[in-house]
C-alpha cells in the first residue's frame, strides 16, 4: 500500500511574527544555488519556482536563485529580525542573514507558521493560499534539471490517490490561523469555511469566503525528492505543491 504524506506542514522553516517598526536600510540579492541538497536522506533535493500566470504549467516555471540581505544604514546587516520596505512589506531576516522563502512551519522560533512569497521574500498577510499537492512515500519518479519531478505510472496507479488541495488563511500579521481540507470539510479548528473558487473576465482566479472576495496574484511550486535506506531496500519520496496566494480585494 502506498503511503502519502501531506508535506507542506512539515517543512523544515520557521519565522517570528512582526515585532517592531520598519528599518532604515536596503535590501542586497544574494545568488545561491536552486536546487538544494538538504544532506538529511540520500539525493535529498528541493527547488522553488515561480510563475507567470496562474497554471500550473511546469514548462513556463522559473528556477528562484535569488534571496535578500537586508543592509542597515549603520552598514551592518541584519541577523534574525524582521524589516520592513518603503511599501509596508515584511520580511524576516534568518539567522544565516538572508530572507525565508515559501511555506514557514512552527517549531525553530514560535509556535506559528507563515509563508513568505518566494519571488521577493515578503510575508503574505490577510491572504489565502491555495495549496495543490501530489506525492507520497515509496513511489516510483524521475528527476528533470530544474528540480520538477515525474512520477512514474504503474499499473493501477491512480493520480487521485496522490493528489490533495486545501486552502490556509493567513491573518493581518501573517500568521496561519486555519486550514480546511477540499473536499472532506474540516480538518482543523477554525478553518476556512464554504471557499468557491471562480475566475473573472480576464482570466485572473478568485475565491468568495461568504461575500468576501480574495484574488489571485502570485504563484508557485516547491519539489523535494529524496531516498531513504530502508536496511538496504532504497525508498523513493516525492512532493510537488503548487501554490497560489489570494489576497483580500479591499
Amino acid at each position: 500500500m502506498k503511503r502519502i504524506l501531506k508535506s507542506i506542514m512539515a517543512v523544515g522553516l520557521a519565522s517570528l511574527m512582526m515585532a517592531g517598526t520598519a528599518f532604515a536600510g536596503t535590501m542586497e540579492e544574494n545568488t545561491y544555488d536552486p536546487i538544494t541538497d538538504h544532506g538529511r536522506f540520500l539525493n535529498d533535493k528541493s527547488s522553488l519556482k515561480t510563475y507567470p500566470g496562474f497554471e500550473e504549467d511546469r514548462s513556463q516555471a522559473v528556477l528562484v536563485n535569488k534571496d535578500w540581505k537586508y543592509r542597515k544604514d549603520d552598514g551592518t546587516y541584519a541577523v534574525s529580525e524582521w524589516v520592513q520596505d518603503d511599501a509596508g512589506k515584511s520580511y524576516y531576516i534568518s539567522a544565516s542573514g538572508t530572507t525565508f522563502q515559501g511555506y514557514v512551519g512552527p517549531g525553530d522560533v514560535d509556535e506559528n507558521a507563515y509563508f513568505f512569497e518566494p519571488s521577493d521574500g515578503h510575508r503574505i498577510e490577510d491572504a489565502i493560499l491555495g495549496v495543490n499537492s501530489i506525492g507520497g512515500w515509496d513511489i516510483d519518479y524521475t528527476v528533470n534539471a530544474d528540480g520538477t519531478w515525474d512520477m512514474i505510472p504503474w499499473e493501477g496507479y491512480d493520480p487521485s490517490d496522490f493528489e490533495s488541495s486545501f486552502y490556509i488563511y493567513f491573518d493581518e500579521n501573517g500568521k496561519m490561523v486555519s486550514y480546511a481540507a477540499i473536499p472532506g470539510g474540516t480538518t482543523a479548528a477554525n478553518h476556512v469555511q464554504d471557499v468557491k473558487r471562480e475566475v473573472d473576465e480576464n482570466g485572473v482566479p478568485f475565491l468568495m469566503v461568504g461575500d468576501v472576495r480574495y484574488v489571485a496574484e502570485k504563484c508557485s511550486s516547491w519539489d523535494r525528492t529524496y531516498e531513504e535506506d530502508m536496511g538496504g531496500a532504497v525508498i523513493k519520496a516525492g512532493y510537488h505543491e503548487f501554490y497560489t496566494v489570494y489576497v483580500r480585494q479591499k
